[in-house]
């Protein structure tokens, strides 16, 4: 839990930290480019952000999408305000059909981008779950594969209740069925 609340500290400070410099920046630069006489897309900047996001935070697809629904709201609500409050930015909008565009596909884009980036992280999480059990064997956790030879694989393991190391032997499946490598095998356990 400890590691865990440290852990969400630092993506606070790295990914909030990073949402309000791309605040300041979208507002500069939709400022500053009304003043020039043309609008840039927030919006590339904006999905990096998300994309990071999704990628490299583990997390639940739930909590997922409140932050990453907070990074798309923020963009949104950055052109909402610049536009409302720079009257250079509403001249600019108000007479050109290409800038009434933009602020309607800054949005969509970035509204897309959050919805595919929570079921990116839907799908890594069940991926990363479904890895997990791969490697357990009933009460054993695979470690590392140790060896192989003619009857089957050896792995070094740690018993789940227990948190003891211990070697776990695998048959190979299409040597199962066969009597002699049964008893071969049983008596390997019985001497070992």
């Amino acid at each position: 839990r400890h590691m865990l609340a440290h852990l969400r500290v630092v993506e606070l400070i790295i990914f909030g930290g990073s949402a309000s410099f791309f605040a300041f920046l979208s507002s500069a630069m939709l400022l500053n480019s009304a003043k020039e006489g043309y609008l840039l897309s927030i919006a590339p900047m904006w999905m990096l952000l998300i994309f990071v996001y999704a990628l490299f935070i583990p997390n639940n697809w739930r909590r997922a999408s409140y932050i990453i629904g907070g990074m798309a709201l923020l963009p949104i609500l950055v052109s909402l305000t610049t536009w409302a409050a720079s009257s250079e930015v509403a001249n600019l909008i108000a007479q050109e059909p290409d800038f009434q565009r933009l602020m309607i596909e800054v949005p969509m884009i970035i509204v897309i981008s959050g919805v595919i980036a929570v079921w990116g992280v839907r799908t890594i999480n069940t991926l990363r779950k479904q890895a997990f059990e791969a490697k357990q064997l009933g009460q054993y956790k695979l470690k590392q594969r140790l060896g192989a030879g003619g009857m089957g694989e050896v792995y070094l393991a740690e018993h789940v209740l227990l948190k003891r190391p211990c070697a776990l032997k695998l048959i190979h499946p299409a040597k199962a069925g066969n009597p002699s490598t049964m008893a071969r095998f049983e008596r390997e356990v019985h001497s070992t």
